[in-house]
């Protein structure tokens, strides 16, 4: 009887038996899932091979990883497994994870993934917080930005390079030359020829025509990265987490610290690198670690180079880098500091220095010689370079290319002091003008607002007129508002799934509700960022576009006010509406 009222109560009360129901199903599927784990561990072990070749299926499992690294180290390791066929899988292990590559496993049980995740789900919360403030600054900034291509389109003036009047002084003015240093303005590493700072690195003569000069000495190092992979626990969430360090050596603009996370051959050779540095006016080595190396791993120094990012220190020694006093595009003078802020217009063409004009060799370091191939080094030409040989590369670029400017004519006084007196003397006395940057304000309403629109100008590589200038300075401008949309975008779907990680991170306790947790994370963070960052916008278009949202929002309500307006006059005349009269029957 008592059986049997429980039965009626559990019966009658739906959520009580549910719950129950819910707590059975668990149950039985966390016996299953042990039972599954324990006959997969219990098959692996039974069937696995002592030796690597006797089972295909390891033997192609091992291939395949090692196609992920390089072809020659593919090639070696395949032909250990074919010559070796009793080896077992230890045996394979020590010899691929030898003294060039170090292996970390590390076991992360569920309470240690919830703490990680507690730290992921802040650093959700911030990029939510971050993430619309970049979309409405973005929005802002395109809008600024079309307003300065907008500025020059309409302010630019057409003038000939050699022959400018003083009708167009301090207007925006456009114009297309050869950029020209002259023979008169050769250009050497450095002009300090005292005992104490005297560079015997130093090019052996002046290079004529030469609108920068550089030298980039470079040491050969070894550098680490790594690789993780994860294998997650059927049972209990956990997770073994094994790290791969690997070494790699190439050329360095600076010695790199020693590589900690490999047990053996780690360490990184300076050579003669500080007798370079001295020999190069610079300062010996103290001993002391270079904080610039501290700060910068060698993997994003690499990752910055690859993206064209400047990664040298110029204004230290032993590199060194010299830009001419002075250069021209016909009658226009060109200061220093529009070259140095356009690299892709003024340093692009880079050469090697021709053989001629480099020492011999270094008396200092006897061991620096001058090879063939337009450079120095400490290791013969045609050898392999090993741990801390030195090279030092002499690049120069050479002028008589064409560009094109838009830019604001100035005198020759208002050029700056990185511009000889010489220089500008001269240029007074033949004529000809300085260029800077046009202080631009943007007047509307027949003056009665205005918008500062900041310093502008606009140089570009090549012969291009006005609309071809602005046009590539609109399509600019259109790829970066894009490229920082879409970072915004994913910047919100990663905060959202973030913020949601403690979550999924418990239900890992059994991998299939872990899975789906993580699917409903990503879907609904995929929703929401796409909300967020369609709100943000409209938001700034509001605010930046007044004019075109209140357009678009009229010519939107009157399609609706004319739908509404044909609707109601269908209904009032019995669903035609045209409200075209009956005709009575005969």
């Amino acid at each position: 009887q008592l059986l049997l009222a429980c039965w009626k109560i559990t019966i009658t009360n739906k959520i009580v038996f549910f719950s129950m129901m819910k707590s059975l199903l668990l149950l039985l599927l966390i016996v299953a899932t042990t039972m599954m784990h324990s006959i997969v561990v219990v098959a692996e072990q039974q069937q696995k091979p002592a030796s690597l070749q006797s089972s295909t299926h390891y033997t192609s499992n091992i291939r395949s990883f090692l196609l992920q690294g390089s072809s020659s180290e593919f090639d070696d390791l395949e032909h250990l497994i074919d010559t070796n066929p009793d080896m077992d899988m230890k045996e394979f292990e020590r010899h691929y994870y030898n003294e060039s590559k170090q292996r970390n496993l590390q076991k992360v049980n569920i309470w240690q993934k919830l703490k990680e995740s507690l730290g992921a789900a802040i650093v959700g919360f911030l990029l939510i917080i971050i993430a619309p403030c970049l979309i409405w600054k973005n929005e802002g900034r395109h809008v600024h930005e079309l307003a300065r291509i907008q500025f020059c389109k309409n302010k630019a003036v057409m003038v000939q390079c050699d022959s400018p009047t003083a009708e167009t002084l301090g207007q925006m003015v456009h114009f297309v030359g050869n950029v020209s240093v002259g023979e008169d303005h050769p250009l050497t590493l450095t002009d300090d020829t005292t005992e104490e700072k005297q560079d015997q690195l130093n090019v052996t003569a002046p290079i004529p025509k030469a609108l920068l000069l550089q030298r980039t000495v470079m040491i050969f190092q070894k550098s680490e990265s790594s690789q993780t992979q994860t294998q997650k626990n059927m049972i209990g969430g956990g997770e073994e987490r094994t790290t791969t360090f690997s070494l790699h050596e190439d050329w360095c603009t600076s010695p790199q610290p020693s590589c900690t996370n490999v047990a053996e051959n780690g360490e990184n050779s300076r050579g003669e690198w500080d007798t370079i540095v001295h020999a190069s006016g610079g300062e010996r080595y103290n001993g002391e670690e270079d904080p610039n190396l501290a700060n910068m791993p060698p993997q994003l120094k690499a990752a910055m180079a690859k993206m064209g990012m400047a990664t040298t220190n110029y204004g230290t020694a032993p590199h060194a880098q010299k830009h001419a006093p002075s250069a021209r595009v016909g009658s226009f003078g060109l200061s220093q500091e529009i070259r140095r802020e356009h690299p892709m217009v003024f340093a692009s063409g880079i050469a090697p220095v021709p053989n001629e004009y480099l020492p011999d060799s270094v008396e200092s370091c006897p061991t620096l010689v001058r090879g063939g191939d337009n450079c120095l080094r400490t290791f013969e030409e045609n050898a392999s370079p090993q741990n801390g040989d030195i090279k030092v590369v002499y690049e120069y670029v050479p002028d008589g290319f064409e560009a094109s400017f838009i830019v604001e004519q100035v005198s020759t006084k208002a050029m700056g002091q990185s511009t000889p007196d010489l220089e500008k003397q001269q240029l007074l006395d033949e004529g000809g003008y300085g260029v800077q940057k046009k202080h631009a304000v943007d007047d509307r309403c027949f003056g009665k607002c205005s918008t500062d629109l900041g310093q502008l100008w606009m140089v570009r590589k090549g012969r291009h007129d006005v609309h071809d200038m602005i046009k590539m300075a609109s399509e600019e401008e259109q790829k970066v508002t894009k490229l920082i949309r879409v970072l915004g975008w994913f910047l919100l779907m990663v905060g959202w799934t973030c913020l949601f990680a403690p979550f999924y991170t418990a239900l890992e306790v059994l991998p299939l509700l872990g899975g789906l947790g993580f699917f409903a994370a990503v879907l609904f963070a995929l929703i929401v960022s796409c909300l967020c960052c369609l709100t943000v916008t409209l938001l700034a278009y509001l605010r930046y576009r007044p004019l075109m949202v209140s357009a678009i929002l009229l010519l939107v309500g009157g399609i609706w006010g004319i739908v509404a307006w044909r609707l109601n006059t269908a209904a009032e005349t019995g669903g035609d509406p045209t409200g075209a009269p009956t005709l009575a029957p005969m």
